[in-house]
Protein backbone atom coordinates (compact mmCIF):
# COMPACT_ATOMS: atom_id res chain seq x y z
CA UNK A 1 0.00 0.00 0.00
CA UNK A 2 1.21 3.48 -0.84
CA UNK A 3 0.63 6.02 1.94
CA UNK A 4 0.64 9.74 1.21
CA UNK A 5 1.17 12.31 3.91
CA UNK A 6 0.40 15.95 3.27
CA UNK A 7 0.08 17.32 -0.23
CA UNK A 8 1.63 15.78 -3.32
CA UNK A 9 3.06 18.35 -5.71
CA UNK A 10 1.48 18.46 -9.16
CA UNK A 11 -1.03 15.81 -8.14
CA UNK A 12 -4.28 16.10 -10.00
CA UNK A 13 -6.09 13.02 -8.72
CA UNK A 14 -6.09 10.56 -5.89
CA UNK A 15 -8.22 7.62 -4.86
CA UNK A 16 -8.41 4.79 -2.37
CA UNK A 17 -10.90 2.31 -1.03
CA UNK A 18 -11.99 1.43 2.49
CA UNK A 19 -13.33 -2.04 3.19
CA UNK A 20 -16.55 -1.40 5.13
CA UNK A 21 -17.44 -4.97 6.10
CA UNK A 22 -16.05 -4.47 9.60
CA UNK A 23 -17.17 -0.89 10.23
CA UNK A 24 -20.01 -0.02 12.55
CA UNK A 25 -22.73 2.26 11.17
CA UNK A 26 -21.50 5.36 12.99
CA UNK A 27 -17.93 5.04 11.69
CA UNK A 28 -19.32 4.44 8.19
CA UNK A 29 -21.37 7.63 8.49
CA UNK A 30 -18.34 9.52 9.85
CA UNK A 31 -16.39 8.66 6.71
CA UNK A 32 -19.22 9.82 4.49
CA UNK A 33 -19.76 13.06 6.44
CA UNK A 34 -16.42 13.99 8.10
CA UNK A 35 -17.33 17.61 8.79
CA UNK A 36 -20.40 16.57 10.78
CA UNK A 37 -18.38 14.37 13.12
CA UNK A 38 -15.07 16.17 13.42
CA UNK A 39 -15.99 18.34 16.42
CA UNK A 40 -17.68 15.45 18.27
CA UNK A 41 -14.76 13.09 17.72
CA UNK A 42 -12.17 15.76 18.52
CA UNK A 43 -13.82 16.40 21.91
CA UNK A 44 -13.71 12.68 22.77
CA UNK A 45 -10.11 12.26 21.62
CA UNK A 46 -9.08 15.48 23.41
CA UNK A 47 -10.09 13.94 26.76
CA UNK A 48 -7.11 11.59 26.33
CA UNK A 49 -4.66 14.52 26.08
CA UNK A 50 -6.39 17.35 27.92
CA UNK A 51 -3.52 17.54 30.41
CA UNK A 52 -1.25 18.59 27.49
CA UNK A 53 -3.51 20.76 25.31
CA UNK A 54 -6.49 23.06 25.56
CA UNK A 55 -9.30 21.98 23.24
CA UNK A 56 -8.47 24.76 20.77
CA UNK A 57 -4.78 23.71 20.74
CA UNK A 58 -5.77 20.10 20.12
CA UNK A 59 -8.06 21.06 17.23
CA UNK A 60 -5.23 23.13 15.73
CA UNK A 61 -2.90 20.13 16.12
CA UNK A 62 -5.37 17.85 14.32
CA UNK A 63 -5.86 20.35 11.50
CA UNK A 64 -2.10 20.75 11.11
CA UNK A 65 -1.20 17.07 11.25
CA UNK A 66 -4.09 15.70 9.21
CA UNK A 67 -4.76 18.70 6.99
CA UNK A 68 -8.41 18.72 8.03
CA UNK A 69 -9.24 22.08 6.55
CA UNK A 70 -12.14 20.55 4.63
CA UNK A 71 -11.47 22.95 1.77
CA UNK A 72 -12.51 20.31 -0.73
CA UNK A 73 -14.67 17.25 -0.36
CA UNK A 74 -13.73 13.75 -1.43
CA UNK A 75 -16.14 12.22 -3.91
CA UNK A 76 -17.47 8.85 -2.77
CA UNK A 77 -19.06 5.86 -4.40
CA UNK A 78 -20.00 2.48 -2.99
CA UNK A 79 -18.84 -0.72 -4.68
CA UNK A 80 -19.86 -3.99 -3.03
CA UNK A 81 -18.37 -3.93 0.49
CA UNK A 82 -16.10 -0.97 -0.15
CA UNK A 83 -16.29 2.79 -0.44
CA UNK A 84 -14.18 4.33 -3.17
CA UNK A 85 -12.98 7.84 -2.31
CA UNK A 86 -11.58 9.87 -5.16
CA UNK A 87 -10.68 13.40 -6.06
CA UNK A 88 -9.12 15.44 -8.80
CA UNK A 89 -7.68 17.97 -6.34
CA UNK A 90 -5.39 17.76 -3.35
CA UNK A 91 -7.49 17.28 -0.23
CA UNK A 92 -7.01 16.81 3.47
CA UNK A 93 -5.38 13.57 4.59
CA UNK A 94 -8.43 11.28 4.59
CA UNK A 95 -6.22 8.25 5.20
CA UNK A 96 -4.89 9.91 8.36
CA UNK A 97 -8.41 10.92 9.32
CA UNK A 98 -9.56 7.30 8.95
CA UNK A 99 -6.74 6.15 11.25
CA UNK A 100 -7.63 8.94 13.69
CA UNK A 101 -11.24 7.70 13.68
CA UNK A 102 -9.90 4.34 14.85
CA UNK A 103 -10.17 2.36 11.60
CA UNK A 104 -7.55 -0.38 11.50
CA UNK A 105 -5.04 0.10 8.67
CA UNK A 106 -5.67 -3.43 7.43
CA UNK A 107 -9.12 -2.26 6.26
CA UNK A 108 -7.71 0.60 4.15
CA UNK A 109 -6.61 -0.01 0.57
CA UNK A 110 -4.83 2.36 -1.80
CA UNK A 111 -6.61 2.36 -5.17
CA UNK A 112 -3.55 3.51 -7.20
Amino acid sequence: MKIRNGFVSNSSSSSFMIDIKNLDLKTYDMLLHPKDYFEERAKKKWLEVQDKYTFQEYKAYIYKNYGLGFTYEWKKTRAKNKILFYTIMDNFDLYGFAIWLGINEEFLEDED
